[in-house]
């Protein structure tokens, strides 16, 4: 099958700034929109479910060591797959990377691991884990700021030899790679993350917090064990971090590989792609 050509457009022939404005907006009215009737109806139907099924007999079942486990259980899983997708689709972006690894990538590899087998020591004690998880988010963020600056010349050299080939998929591959490894998104993820270690912080060291918080819990639920709810919220902080973080990650990470498969599979085989500018 011959070809088609794709030539890079000006924004406006494409279609006017105020119509792609116009259109985000719309997207972000219903998104919200979406997000409020679905916690109208969770609070709906969990009002039912615990008049019908008696939630304070059934929380009173939870053990929270289970909650800690498979939390943790589920956080090292999307570490380390997900540590082995970062490094696959890599692979598949940059031009070149580095020979062999450097003392200082074993260094954060073994100071991410050590903290990371901390977390497991911590568990079940919620003061504990929360002092082990700030330790272990710096470290993390660390690491990642020193992958950022390893891989910069690299990046560099990929874009300008794309560009002296005229090799516009494989630089909007690129593109897509950078910015899931290192993208603005990644600060309003770690944002999002401090501010439930926070919240953890806050829970776990003050006393008249613990107290308020099982005064509210036992006026919605009545019945339940009032000595059990500090380690069952204690366990579900540790739950819900671990679904925000990794979660955020992992939908980052299916967008973009799905982005790749698209110009891989669909448009490489069936287009080229040529710029205007010369």
């Amino acid at each position: 099958m011959r070809r088609k050509f794709i030539h890079s457009l000006e924004p406006d022939a494409l279609g006017s700034d105020e119509k792609i404005k116009f259109l985000r907006q719309t997207r972000q009215v219903i998104a919200w929109i979406s997000i409020i009737l679905t916690l109208l109806f969770s609070i709906i139907q969990f009002s039912y479910i615990r008049k019908q099924l008696h939630a304070d007999a059934l929380i009173n079942t939870l053990d929270p060591s289970i909650t800690w486990a498979v939390a943790l259980a589920l956080y090292y899983y999307c570490w380390v797959h997900g540590t082995l997708n970062d490094a696959n689709i890599q692979e598949l972006a940059y031009a070149r990377l580095p020979k062999t690894w450097s003392i200082g990538a074993y260094l954060a590899v073994a100071m991410l691991t050590l903290s990371a087998i901390a977390l497991c020591w911590a568990e079940g004690d919620i003061r504990r884990f929360t002092v082990v998880l700030v330790i272990f988010t710096i470290i993390d963020h660390l690491a990642w700021r020193y992958l950022i600056r390893e891989l910069k010349n690299y990046r560099e050299f990929s874009e300008k030899l794309y560009k002296s080939r005229k090799n516009l998929f494989s630089l909007v591959k690129l593109s897509l790679v950078v910015n899931q490894v290192q993208g603005n998104w990644k600060w309003f993820r770690l944002t999002a993350g401090c501010i439930i270690i926070a919240i953890m912080a806050v829970f776990a060291f003050s006393e008249q917090v613990q107290s308020l918080t099982v005064s509210w819990i036992i006026s919605f639920i009545p019945g339940i064990n009032s000595n059990r709810i500090v380690d069952i919220v204690g366990s579900a902080f540790v739950l819900i971090w671990v679904f925000i973080m990794e979660g955020w990650h992992w939908y980052m990470r299916i967008r973009t590989t799905m982005r790749i498969q698209f110009i891989e599979q669909d448009l490489e085989e069936k287009y080229d792609l040529h710029s205007n500018s010369t």
